[in-house]
C-alpha cells in the first residue's frame, strides 16, 4: 500500500492537517463565544437574533445559522435559511447527551434546499444556571474547510488536489462538488465504475500513503494518482485528509464560431422530438452514437433524471449513472439543480461558468436549453456564449453577503420604511462600490431601485429576462429558502450587449427581501 512521495507532497500534507485544524478550532471558538451570549436570552428576544446575524456575518460564505432552543423553537438568520438542513436525520436526536465528551459536533453533509450539500458544526447552548437549552447549528458549504484556497480544489500555489473523507466512507468534501455527501460503500459511483481502484485504504487507516487509479477532474480521463493521508479527529468525525497528485495535460477547449444561441435551442428541441418518438432507451443509445444523428452538432448534449442522474453525457462519460444534482460551477451555482427548476417550469434557458479543470481561475461562460421529455426525464443541449474563456473571482459571492450585511443591520436600527427611502437615494449611506441593490416583495411588487425608479411600485413578475425567464419569481423562491444566488441576464439598449450579473438574495422577514448584484461579463447574441 505504502509507496514514496516527494518531500514537498509530505510538507503539504502536515500543512494542509494544521489548517484544517485551525479553521475547524476558529469556527467552535466563535460559536461557543455566541452561545455564551446567548446564555442569559430567550430565543424571542431581539439580542438573540442579533447575536446570531454578527456570527454569520464572521462568515459570508456560510449557508446559515440557527438556535434551536431545548423546547424546540428555532430562530434562524437569514430567516428560512436552515428549515430543509434541520429536518435531516443527523438532528433528529441531539440531546444534552450527544455532547458528552465532545464540545462541537461536525454532522455529515446535509442538503440545503439552496446551497446544495452543507456541512454543520453544532455546539450547545446553556442558560445562566447551567441548564441544557438547546445547541447552536452553523451550515457551511464543505469548502469552508479549505480556507487556505476558496473556491479552488488546489492547497495555495501547488496543483495538489485535496479532499475529505470520515472513517464511514463519506465524502466530505471533494474538487468535484458531486460527490460531496455520497458514501463510497454505497455510491453508484464508485460501485459501478470497474476502471477505478479500490481506494477503501484511504477510509480504513487513519495514514499512509497509495498509489491507485481514479478519473480526473474531466471525468473522462482515468489517471494514476498517488495519494498521502492523515487523520483529524474533530466533532465525532475522524477526518481522513487527502492529498493526491498525479500527471494532468492542460484543458484543450474548442470554442464554437458560431456562438448565436439558436443552435442550442434547435439541437435540444431535436432531442425532445425524437425522445418522444423512439422512446427514452432508443434517444440515449442515439445520443451516445459517434455516427449518430446527434453526433455532428457543435453542441455538447445530454440527458439527466429529474433527480438528477446522469443518463446520457457524451463529452463526459465518466458521470454517467452519477447523480450531478449537488455539482457547483465557479461561482457555486448548482447547475442541474438549477435545470431540474426550469424543467419544473416547462423548460428553459440556465447560464453556468464551468471551471477548467488545471487552468486556474479560467472558466467557460455558457448557456444550456432543457425540455422535459416526461416527468422522469429531461434533455439539453449547452455550448460556450464566447470564443473564449473568462476568469472567475472567487471573492464576488462574499462581497455581495458582505454588501447585503450593513442593509440588514440598517433595518434592525431604522426600520423598513427609512430603509428603503435610503436605498432609493442615490447619495444615501447605503451605497456600496460596484454593488447594485433592489428591495422586492414576495408579491414581486419593487420597493427600492435606485437604478430603476420608475418601477417602484410595479409588479416585477411580469419583466422576463432576454430568454422569458420570470429571474423575479425565481428570487422570490430563493428568498423564502433562506436566500442565496442566482445569475441574472439583461440587455442594454445602448450596445446591445447582453450583461451576465451575480445575484445574491436575502430575506428580511415574511413580507420582503434584500437583492444584491455584481456585473460579471456581457456578450453579444446575433439575432
Amino acid at each position: 500500500m505504502n509507496v514514496s512521495v516527494s518531500d514537498d507532497m509530505m510538507q503539504m500534507s502536515e500543512e494542509f492537517y494544521q489548517s484544517i485544524d485551525n479553521i475547524t478550532d476558529d469556527i467552535t471558538a466563535s460559536m461557543q463565544a455566541a452561545a455564551k451570549e446567548l446564555s442569559p436570552l430567550t430565543p424571542d428576544d431581539p439580542k438573540a437574533q442579533a447575536i446570531l446575524r454578527n456570527l454569520f456575518n464572521e462568515y459570508p460564505n456560510s449557508a446559515g445559522i440557527a438556535w434551536v432552543s431545548a423546547d424546540n423553537t428555532v430562530i434562524s438568520v437569514p430567516i428560512y435559511s436552515m428549515g430543509s438542513v434541520l429536518t435531516s436525520s443527523e438532528f433528529q436526536n441531539i440531546t444534552e447527551q450527544s455532547f458528552a465528551g465532545q464540545d462541537v459536533i461536525l454532522t455529515d453533509p446535509v442538503m440545503s434546499n439552496v446551497y446544495g450539500m452543507v456541512v454543520c458544526f453544532v455546539v450547545p447552548v446553556y442558560t445562566a444556571d447551567g441548564s441544557y437549552n438547546g445547541y447552536l447549528c452553523f451550515a457551511h458549504m464543505p469548502i469552508i474547510l479549505l480556507n487556505e484556497t476558496p473556491d479552488t480544489p488546489y492547497y495555495k500555489d501547488t496543483l495538489y488536489e485535496l479532499w475529505i473523507v470520515n472513517s464511514n466512507g463519506t465524502i466530505i468534501y471533494h474538487p468535484d462538488t458531486s460527490t460531496i455527501g455520497k458514501n463510497y460503500y454505497t455510491s453508484h459511483y464508485y460501485q459501478e465504475h470497474s476502471k477505478i481502484s479500490d481506494i477503501r485504504p484511504f477510509i480504513e487507516n487513519s495514514e499512509g500513503t497509495l498509489k491507485y487509479l481514479s478519473y480526473s477532474l474531466r471525468s473522462s480521463d482515468v489517471v494514476e494518482k498517488v495519494g498521502i493521508w492523515n487523520t483529524l479527529s474533530f466533532g465525532g468525525q475522524d477526518l481522513r485528509l487527502v492529498l493526491v497528485d498525479y500527471p494532468y495535460k492542460a484543458t484543450d477547449v474548442t470554442f464554437p464560431e458560431n456562438v448565436n444561441i439558436k443552435e442550442v435551442t434547435d439541437v435540444t428541441q431535436a432531442l425532445f422530438i425524437y425522445a418522444k418518438k423512439y422512446g427514452k432507451e432508443a434517444t440515449l443509445v442515439a445520443m451516445s452514437d459517434p455516427s449518430g444523428p446527434f453526433s455532428n452538432t457543435e453542441t455538447e448534449i445530454f440527458a439527466i433524471s429529474t433527480d438528477g442522474v446522469v443518463l446520457s453525457m457524451p463529452t463526459e462519460r465518466g458521470l454517467m449513472g452519477g447523480n450531478q444534482i449537488n455539482y457547483q460551477d465557479a461561482y457555486g451555482i448548482r447547475q442541474v439543480a438549477t435545470m431540474i427548476n426550469r424543467v419544473n417550469q416547462g423548460g428553459g434557458y440556465v447560464h453556468y461558468y464551468s471551471k477548467l479543470p488545471y487552468a486556474g481561475n479560467e472558466t467557460i461562460f455558457g448557456l444550456a436549453y432543457v425540455i422535459p421529455v416526461d416527468e422522469t426525464w429531461f434533455v439539453g443541449s449547452q455550448k460556450s456564449l464566447l470564443n473564449h474563456t473568462v476568469s472567475f473571482d472567487p471573492e464576488v459571492r462574499s462581497k455581495l453577503v458582505r454588501a447585503v450585511q450593513p442593509v440588514q443591520e440598517y433595518v434592525s436600527v431604522y426600520g423598513k420604511e427609512q430603509t428603503l427611502a435610503t436605498l432609493n437615494d442615490p447619495s444615501g449611506d447605503l451605497i456600496y462600490p460596484d454593488v447594485r441593490f433592489a428591495a422586492v416583495s414576495y408579491e414581486g411588487e419593487l420597493l427600492a431601485d435606485i437604478f430603476n425608479s420608475d418601477l417602484i411600485g410595479i409588479d416585477m413578475f411580469s419583466v422576463v429576462d432576454p430568454h422569458g425567464t420570470s429571474t423575479f419569481r425565481d428570487f422570490v423562491l430563493i428568498a423564502k429558502q433562506g436566500g442565496g444566488f442566482e445569475y441574472v441576464e439583461s440587455r442594454n439598449a445602448e450596445d446591445g450587449l447582453f450583461t451576465i450579473s451575480l445575484m445574491y438574495v436575502e430575506p428580511v422577514d415574511d413580507e420582503w427581501f434584500i437583492a444584491g448584484s455584481i456585473k460579471l461579463d456581457s456578450h453579444p447574441i446575433p439575432s
